[in-house]
């Protein structure tokens, strides 16, 4: 059953149950259980959500540095008003009405920090006592620049920062599904391990059972003491009830699985998993896999980014001491009493403005070079902060591909005792029913060969839990010699 078939008959068995409730059993390795679990668990949908947040504020970024077109209109503006006329003490009525709209076209300019803005504007005036024809004022063009100067440039560190916090995004959300795997992981195992012990339970009960029949039979022919079979009917007694308390945890469990891929009661899968072998490789060369981790981590990245931020604090403390703006406009402007044709006729007026503006404190009592210090500061701890993630990481890093790189030997061990366990209770099985051991023996074998068989599968797990361990913080697949960044690609899309 490959792979496409699993999880096409998984996302039925989801969507279909509300209509049928129906329970599916179906076989599944550990990289298939994962992969139903980056489609499936309820950690996989936040993961995905928060990520296409993210690429939508780095478009909208994006956005902020492309022209806009905005269209403005207020239609109408009636004013009505009551004055009163000193020269000829008389009230005065006025009403008139008041139509204008503007299209304006504005571009940011990253490399300055300015604004370049283009517009055009037209107006129509009707005054009601006057019983004049409306009057109307159009600039069919006019064009502005704003420029701060020696002033903080804002676009400039946005356009060097918003690029990287969206490498941070990507990499935090395959780091967020490397993390689903870890989970995964842990209820697979967990799973695998009631199964596992449900399964030696059930073997013992039947066991023991058919055993105490027999120790029944042999009491009868007296060949077996009433004390050996009392012991044989207690060991009987525990057996069952280790069955029950297993079915329980089982379920237990089961209902984890269930809460994990959000599952319903009415929408139940069986799973039977099947256990997986060792990592595909045995070695990981530390340098190689430290440098691809140093290159990859999202979190060391992040720390970058705390100093890129200090820097942009530092350099606007600095530049904001004093502001000095400079705008300059350039428009046509034309009056007429008829819109068509007469409104956008030459001659034009032109209208000229250069505007030079300056805002400097004389006394702000230190608190701009307070400012100032406070950002050196900030940049300071910044540059202090990496260097400690970086050590951190380091160390932790290199334990965990300690640990892995010693645990071939460790996992061969629990192997081995978990097969010579088995074959060690069916020796003693065989040797008790012809009655060479006594009851203690036998039982001593069954609690050796569960144990082991637990100890073989909580090893497995170990070896597997450093492998996505290290494979997570380096964002790297060592088996394949390959970054996640690019194996997940198609995760990555929006």
């Amino acid at each position: 059953m490959n792979k496409f078939f699993l999880s096409v008959l998984s996302m039925l068995s989801i969507f279909t149950l509300d209509v049928f409730s129906q329970v599916l059993t179906t076989k599944y390795t550990l990289d298939e259980f994962i992969s139903l679990a980056y489609k499936l668990s309820i950690d996989a949908v936040d993961a995905r959500n928060t990520y296409i947040t993210n690429c939508y504020k780095f478009i909208d970024t994006k956005a902020d540095n492309l022209p806009s077109l905005s269209f403005n209109a207020t239609l109408p503006n009636f004013n009505r008003s009551i004055t009163w006329n000193e020269s000829t003490q008389n009230v005065i009525n006025s009403n008139s009405l008041t139509n204008n709209v503007r299209l304006n076209l504005e571009q940011k300019v990253p490399l300055t920090g300015g604004t370049l803005s283009m517009s055009s504007y037209l107006e129509q005036i009707t005054l009601f006592e006057s019983h004049s024809p409306s009057s109307y004022l159009a600039s069919p063009v006019s064009m502005s620049y704003a420029q701060p100067l020696f002033g903080f440039n804002i676009m400039k560190w946005v356009k060097k920062i918003s690029p990287i916090e969206f490498e941070i995004a990507q990499r935090k959300y395959i780091s967020a599904l490397q993390a689903i795997t870890n989970s995964a992981l842990d209820n697979f195992f967990e799973f695998k391990s009631a199964q596992e012990k449900l399964k030696a339970s059930e073997i013992n009960y039947n066991n023991l059972d058919t055993l105490f029949k027999i120790s029944n039979e042999r009491l009868a022919y007296g060949t077996m003491n009433q004390n050996d079979v009392m012991q044989m009917e207690i060991s009987l007694l525990k057996a069952k009830s280790n069955l029950i308390s297993d079915k329980i945890n089982l379920a237990t469990v089961n209902e984890n699985l269930s809460n994990f891929f959000g599952l319903s009661d009415d929408n139940v899968i069986n799973f039977d998993l099947i256990l997986p072998d060792t990592p595909p490789i045995k070695i990981i060369e530390y340098q190689n896999a430290y440098d691809v981790a140093l290159k990859n981590n999202p979190e060391l990245l992040s720390e970058d980014i705390k100093i890129l931020e200090a820097k942009r604090d530092l350099e606007q403390a600095k530049r904001e001491r004093f502001k000095i703006d400079l705008n300059v406009t350039f428009g046509l402007d034309h009056a007429s009493t008829t819109i068509l044709p007469d409104m956008y006729k030459k001659p034009y007026d032109d209208r000229q403005q250069i505007q030079v503006s300056i805002n400097a404190p004389i006394i702000d009592w230190g608190k701009q070079r307070r400012k100032i210090h406070l950002a050196v500061a900030k940049e300071e701890m910044a540059n202090l902060q990496i260097k400690k993630a970086l050590l951190n990481f380091e160390r932790d890093f290199s334990l965990d591909v300690l640990k892995f790189n010693s645990l071939d030997e460790a996992y061969s061990i629990a192997k081995k005792t978990d097969t010579l366990s088995i074959q060690r209770y069916e020796i003693n099985k065989r040797r008790f029913l012809i009655g060479k051991i006594e009851t203690e023996k036998l039982n001593d074998a069954i609690k050796e060969k569960t144990d082991a068989r637990i100890k073989y599968i909580d090893m497995l797990k170990s070896y597997w839990e450093l492998y996505f361990s290290i494979q997570k913080k380096a964002l790297y697949d060592f088996s394949t010699n390959q970054s996640l960044i690019s194996k997940y690609e198609n995760y990555l899309k929006p």
